[in-house]
């Protein structure tokens, strides 16, 4: 990801030779979806009642089938009546939900016939033994030759989440599909069991404490923040700021952090450092600026809701976190 050459002053071509940051007028994009191997799901005549003990190697599994695509993150509030052990059923309906429209249109131009799809919804699976109980249930729609055009992954990550008798949580939503099937599935979703959804959007402030939290535990990255200019910035032709650091720059400042803050404060206290540094160099306040995007070795995270995963390890660290901050809302 290398940062724009476009910003001309002598000012910025100084700061680019003492530090790795730069300015853009161009405006970044998120890494484009990468088509995967097909999801495994269970079949329609599978047991849907069981709720099966995952290893960790599971886990490892499940976090795997995330990886290298974008999905978009919805929050959805506690689903009234929904059972786990009704699964089967839930697909039956579903089916019949999305068929009813026969021919879909896609985001491309081109038509899908519903009526050739074959949807499945996975098994509840939950994880014992671990900080956190994990229940994911996944979603799939085919085409007739097997290939996914939606995939969601209905999710309760966080810690002791309260629910009212009658209800269940699972809220937070990734989805990988066209934006129409996207919203024929959620519109199922909401009038099944009586629930809202709604399509995440991170304020700056949300966005600076995901990146924070998660800088704290992943030390030794290379790291990237892109910061869109405020109006009147923009009107004088800067865009946006691009902030990066080497993955061994990374890990020296945070070594350096670890010896004088706790480790709730070093994720905080590394992102004030870089944009205190960016300040001298190029005498540009970020404060007044809106953190869009930041990235990672191992993920992207953009304002609108767009994320992309590059580690099946740090998955469940980076959608806990993400579930921390809306689950007392």
């Amino acid at each position: 990801m290398a940062s724009s050459s476009e910003a001309s002053s002598s000012r910025t071509r100084s700061g680019r030779r003492m530090t790795p940051y730069s300015t853009s007028r161009r405006k970044a994009r998120t890494p484009r979806i990468e088509e995967a191997n097909v999801l495994p799901v269970i079949s329609e005549d599978s047991g849907a009642s069981a709720e099966p003990s995952l290893s960790t190697s599971q886990l490892s599994t499940i976090s795997s089938e995330l990886l290298y695509k974008t999905w978009r993150l919805h929050w959805v509030n506690q689903l009234y009546k929904f059972n786990y052990s009704h699964l089967k059923q839930y697909s039956k309906k579903l089916t019949t939900h999305i068929r009813a429209s026969n021919i879909l249109m896609m985001d491309d131009g081109s038509s899908v016939d519903l009526l050739k799809s074959r949807i499945s919804i996975c098994n509840e699976l939950s994880l014992e033994g671990l900080p956190r109980a994990v229940k994911v249930v996944v979603f799939t729609i085919k085409q007739r030759k097997e290939v996914p055009i939606l995939v969601a992954y209905l999710c309760c990550l966080a810690k002791d989440i309260q629910t009212v008798a009658g209800f269940t949580s699972l809220p937070l939503l990734l989805i990988k599909s066209t934006s129409a099937l996207s919203k024929k599935f959620l519109g199922w979703l909401s009038l099944s069991f009586d629930c809202y959804t709604w399509r995440l959007q991170f304020l700056n402030k949300e966005m600076r404490h995901i990146m924070a939290h998660y800088l704290a535990e992943n030390k030794d990255h290379k790291v990237m923040a892109v910061y869109n200019s405020p109006e009147d910035i923009k009107d004088a032709g800067l865009s946006e700021v691009t902030l990066e650091l080497s993955a061994i720059d990374t890990t020296t400042i945070m070594e350096s952090l670890q010896q004088r803050f706790s480790s709730d404060q070093i994720g905080s206290e590394f992102l004030k450092l870089m944009e205190e540094d960016f300040k001298t160099s190029t005498h540009i306040k970020l404060e007044q600026f809106t953190m869009s995007k930041f990235m990672t070795a191992t993920v992207c995270l953009d304002m609108t809701g767009r994320i992309k995963l590059g580690q099946a390890d740090k998955v469940l660290h980076i959608l806990t976190t993400i579930t921390s901050i809306y689950e007392y809302k």
